[in-house]
């Protein structure tokens, strides 16, 4: 980070909640798109900034709910002409943070 961003260290966030980009959730569909693995928490961690901010990375949790629910019901998280999470996708994102934040506090 630049040092723009010096001015934060007194105001570190609580919780990160990595959600993962379209393709990288639907990249074994297409084999135009290579699935590798990012590891952007580990990216993150290694910032000062958030030192002290607990990291949660969604990858897994959304990749193998969106496996199911295209296996089974041919629905798609994601808005299907954009990069947005759909109404699906956002209701999945908040039952992983009461999951990994809510419920475990």
């Amino acid at each position: 980070f630049s040092d723009e961003f010096s001015i934060y260290k007194n105001h570190q966030p609580d919780y990160i909640i990595i959600i993962p980009t379209k393709a990288e959730i639907y990249c074994y569909m297409f084999k135009e798109l290579e699935c590798n693995d990012l590891n952007h928490k580990k990216y993150l961690t290694n910032i000062d900034l958030f030192k002290k901010t607990q990291i949660y990375d969604s990858t897994s949790f959304l990749k193998n709910n969106a496996k199911k629910l295209y296996l089974y019901e041919k629905k798609i998280i994601y808005d299907y002409d954009d990069t947005h999470l759909n109404e699906i996708g956002t209701s999945l994102i908040a039952d992983f943070f009461y999951e990994k934040i809510i419920k475990s506090n």
